[in-house]
């Protein structure tokens, strides 16, 4: 997270790949002329591009959809077959049965798991080589950096590697593209509901940025009602009813009750968003409330 503050999120090379992804996945909406239609294919491409240019430091060229089907299809099949709740998460030694017997399609999915980790690995190589990449202010380069740096002064490497490099690539694509997709989800169902709401971010958006503005990073204090939208979305939506588990370093004292050191802990993330003792009426989408 040093490495992704240091980048600058949502400014210069990260801005720049996020504008043109959203001008892409526009364009496509507006050859659609107003007919009615699922997006959700296209809302995961859009995404799962989006998320995969910030990682690698590039966008996916034409030739390279071959890649970013495989993307989408990784974040499918990894929350299903790598998920807290599946067998083989809780019984690790089940993966190579299943894998071996081909039982649930766990054979496919660990092909594709594999194909992924391949292409990540490939990119991390890509930046190596690369003089165009060599350059470029991505995750990639800084974290190859912070290995250099810590290799020159013989400090420990503090859990650098490129092996964890690849991992934590994995990991945040995993994080994003999932929350990402969701979040878009149901902001897109909410704003179709709420017509009125819907009408008043639309008012806000063109004021502030005009009709065929495009939104930078730095203005986003300048749409607080499109950012309150945004924020009761994920609230009233809850992307995920539990959050992963989390482990207690030290025996925790809450409401006379002891959380016993070395605990696994799992919050109950739609309860919260939905309790009446800090939401009035919480059923209801109230854009208000922020």
């Amino acid at each position: 997270m040093t490495l992704a503050r240091d980048l600058g999120l949502g400014r210069g090379h990260w801005q720049d790949l996020i504008k043109e992804e959203t001008a892409n996945f526009v364009m496509k909406l507006r050859q659609l002329k107003g007919k009615p239609t699922d997006i959700s294919h296209e809302l995961a491409i859009s995404v799962t591009s989006n998320i995969i240019a910030l990682l690698i430091g590039r966008r996916l060229t034409e030739h390279e959809t071959d890649k970013l089907q495989l993307s989408v299809n990784y974040s499918d099949v990894a929350f299903i077959y790598m998920g807290p709740s599946n067998p083989t998460t809780i019984v690790p030694a089940l993966r190579n049965v299943c894998e071996v017997f081909k039982i649930a399609g766990y054979n496919k999915a660990m092909k594709i798991i594999r194909h992924f980790s391949a292409f990540i690995k490939e990119e991390i190589n890509r930046h190596k080589t690369s003089p165009l990449l060599q350059d470029t202010p991505d995750f990639i380069n800084s974290y190859l950096d912070k290995i250099s740096e810590i290799s020159r002064s013989n400090k420990q490497n503090q859990g650098f590697s490129e092996e964890m490099l690849q991992g934590t690539l994995n990991i945040l694509f995993l994080a994003s593209s999932d929350t990402m997709f969701s979040s878009l989800g149901w902001l897109f169902r909410l704003m179709c509901k709420h017509k009125d709401i819907q009408h008043k971010v639309y008012a806000e958006l063109t004021e502030v940025l005009g009709k065929d503005g495009k939104a930078r990073y730095e203005e986003r204090d300048k749409i607080p009602y499109t950012f309150a939208v945004i924020m009761e979305a994920q609230r009233y939506g809850s992307n995920v009813p539990l959050s992963g588990n989390r482990l207690a370093f030290d025996d925790i004292p809450i409401n006379g009750y002891i959380i016993p050191k070395g605990s696994e802990i799992t919050a109950n993330l739609w309860a919260l968003h939905h309790d009446p003792a800090y939401w009035e009426k919480p059923e209801e989408f109230r854009s208000e409330r922020f």
